[in-house]
């Protein structure tokens, strides 16, 4: 699971001063776009692993969502996860987990065999926080209910895109990865990047469209 907290945001619309790394805000004309990182914190369901290998299966996937959340909020990108909140916890994650789906422009799914079996409901994640992607799995598809966030949610990948991994709802989407770790700006994240902001990177839209030669 990952998301933006309520206490850091004003929410869509909202021009925001932002942390310039340096400790000190910076002001932006245009308001950042909003993502919320949404991920199984075990992403397999192999049930023979140890203990050992399934804590290190976690630590890895934690480290991988916490570097593209770092790089997105480095490139213009108010990504959140639950790791930013760890130490100053709201008072309920599962309020916490829908506002922040909500709120957000984008909701980054970042697939896995345990994150499609939790989001659709076929079992429950069992982490080290207690909490699972199972809740946030039916904040997601209520909102689906509405036409205008259909587009709000875009599978991602670490690894090779396998579409298996994929909630069944979600097959005819674009799909974004291999994501390296630690991202940079080219190949797979640049496209990631470009889709959240909007836009196409200097020289990857089309050309113009110039007058006829005759």
């Amino acid at each position: 699971m990952a998301h933006a907290t309520p206490t850091a945001s004003t929410g869509k619309g909202t021009k925001r001063k932002r942390d310039n790394g340096e400790g000190r805000a910076s002001s932006s004309s245009e308001t950042p776009k909003r993502v919320f990182i949404s991920y199984s914190m075990d992403p397999y369901i192999d049930q023979s692993r140890t203990p050992l290998q399934r804590s290190t299966d976690v630590e890895e996937q934690r480290r991988m969502v916490r570097a593209l959340a770092d790089r997105l909020r480095n490139d213009g990108v108010d990504a959140w996860i639950d790791q930013y909140d760890e130490y100053n916890p709201p008072q309920l994650w599962t309020r916490w987990m829908e506002t922040e789906i909500v709120k957000a422009d984008y909701v980054l799914m970042i697939c896995s065999p345990h994150y499609k079996e939790c989001v659709m409901g076929k079992q429950n994640e069992k982490t080290v926080s207690g909490y699972g992607v199972r809740f946030e799995g039916k904040v997601i598809y209520s909102l689906l209910s509405k036409p205008q966030n259909h587009g709000k949610f875009l599978p991602v990948f670490f690894g090779p895109i396998e579409r298996d991994h994929v909630p069944d709802v979600f097959g005819g989407a674009n799909f974004f990865g291999p994501i390296v770790t630690p991202p940079t700006l080219e190949g797979e994240y640049l496209k990631l990047l470009s889709k959240i902001l909007g836009r196409n990177p200097p020289g990857q839209g089309p050309p113009p469209v110039r007058q006829p030669a005759f």
